[in-house]
Formats: C-alpha cells, sequence, structure tokens
C-alpha cells in the first residue's frame, strides 16, 4: 500500500528472529517520514515542527522492508 511523508499509521510485518525458525508477526505506529520501493520508514518519537531527519539522535525510527509489511492501515 502506497503511503505519504506525513500518514499516521499502523503497520504488521513480520520481523526476523534471531536463533528462531520462524518469523513473527510485529506491528510499529507512527508517522510515515519516507516510502521508497523497498522499504518504509516509521516514526513513534518525531520533532512537531521541524523536519525530521534519519540520524537525528532525537528522533526514533523504524525501517521496514516493504516485502515483510502484511497491513497498512492509515489511522489520520
Amino acid at each position: 500500500m502506497k503511503v505519504k511523508p506525513g500518514d499516521i499509521v499502523r503497520v504488521a510485518f513480520l520481523d526476523h528472529v534471531e536463533d528462531g525458525d520462524e518469523s513473527l508477526p510485529f506491528e510499529v505506529f507512527g508517522r510515515v517520514i519516507k516510502q521508497t520501493k523497498t522499504d518504509t520508514v516509521i516514526g513513534a518519537w518525531l520533532h512537531t515542527e521541524e523536519e525530521n531527519e534519519i540520524g537525528d539522535s532525537n528522533i526514533k525510527a523504524w525501517c521496514i522492508v516493504n516485502k515483510a509489511i502484511t497491513e497498512i492501515n492509515i489511522l489520520k
């Protein structure tokens, strides 16, 4: 599913498991920072009025491989 920067979303995805034999489902809630052909980046701890740059130590973001995403819901 296509999303755009600023969308507030719930993303369900399969994550790898160290020392396990199958992936596990997880979910993250947050604001879309960006989406590319291969990845979707979701921020959950972001500045309110500034641009949020990946690598900024004051934000918390997750880069999820699109092929691992099982569902995206736009919440707002």
